[in-house]
């Protein structure tokens, strides 16, 4: 049940950050963060630059169009992530 198009978690919920470094394809997840404060897609990048270094930023839609293949271990249980996505209004920072 995921729309990348319109968005389909409430942008007041708090969910962790997929970031991706693409070098590397890897994949891992910052500490929960309310959607809100993903202020436009630089500012999303920055928590994963802080968090994980240089190269990282956050996982786009895009990247896997519905899957990206990369290393890295997924938080358990299973759980949502905030991703972005570049050509349809479905972040956050899009309904400012």
């Amino acid at each position: 049940s995921c729309n990348p198009y319109a968005g389909d978690t409430a942008c007041d919920a708090t969910l962790p950050l997929l970031c991706y470094a693409p070098a590397e394809r890897a994949l891992r997840t910052t500490a929960p963060v309310e959607g809100r404060a993903l202020t436009d897609r630089a500012a999303a990048d920055a928590r994963c630059n802080t968090a994980f270094g240089a190269g990282w930023r956050m996982a786009e839609h895009h990247d896997g169009d519905w899957g990206i293949a990369a290393s890295g271990t997924p938080p358990a249980p299973p759980t949502r992530f905030w991703v972005a996505i570049r050509d349809q209004p479905g972040n956050c920072w899009d309904s400012r």
